[in-house]
């Protein structure tokens, strides 16, 4: 993967859990917003097949 913020043990966890291969992952973002607006941590990741969104790890007031 060229261009990737750092994911964490846990997300890289999480997608495994869900039959992810990590090392095919093309690009990731991370963002600190849901969708509702509310700062939790938000995982955009994708390989050549699907795109994967993790989210809500942790949280922040």
């Amino acid at each position: 993967m060229k261009h990737f913020d750092a994911l964490p043990e846990l997300v890289a966890d999480e997608l495994y859990k869900r039959g992810v291969n990590t090392e095919k992952l093309l690009y990731c973002v991370k963002a600190d917003l849901d969708g509702e607006g509310k700062y939790f941590d938000v995982y955009v990741t994708f390989d050549d097949k699907e795109l994967y969104i993790i989210s809500g790890y942790e949280e922040y007031k």
